[in-house]
């Protein structure tokens, strides 16, 4: 797992949240993290490519009732010879949390996806100094 994707879960786990769905929340960046961290860099040899548009267009088009499925979806259509689940070894891991805490993660990246989107790439950005897509000239758009 590379130290930006780390830095990012730690940031994650650091955020001092005021909710009862705090957990979730976490959980659902978390998982955000991990599709971000999983793609291809070769995507953004050109310069002109903006992960955000399908990482939300994907979560929101997937049919999967786990957190890892998600993931995994996302990952397929996006990204599908780069990366697996496997190799992220721990960040990955920890998505298979079951019960409620994961349903109410699913259904924050469902549902309030951009806002979810936007704390995973303010994370992101933190623990990189950068973000490639920053390049592209694009904003968040779902």
């Amino acid at each position: 797992m590379n130290q930006v994707l780390a830095e990012a879960l730690v940031a994650t786990d650091a955020l001092a949240l005021q909710s009862d769905r705090a957990p979730a929340v976490k959980l659902a960046v978390k998982a955000l993290l991990v599709v971000r961290g999983a793609l291809s860099p070769k995507l953004f040899v050109k310069g002109d490519f903006n992960p955000y548009p399908p990482i939300t267009k994907y979560i929101r088009a997937s049919n999967s009732e786990t957190l890892a499925g998600l993931v995994d979806d996302v990952l397929r259509n996006i990204s599908p010879e780069f990366t697996t689940l496997q190799a992220l070894g721990e960040a990955a891991a920890a998505l298979y949390v079951g019960g409620e805490v994961e349903a109410q993660a699913i259904a924050i990246l469902k549902e309030e996806t951009i806002p979810a989107v936007i704390l995973m790439k303010s994370l992101y950005q933190a623990a990189r100094g950068l973000d490639e897509a920053d390049q592209t000239g694009t904003e968040v758009k779902s």
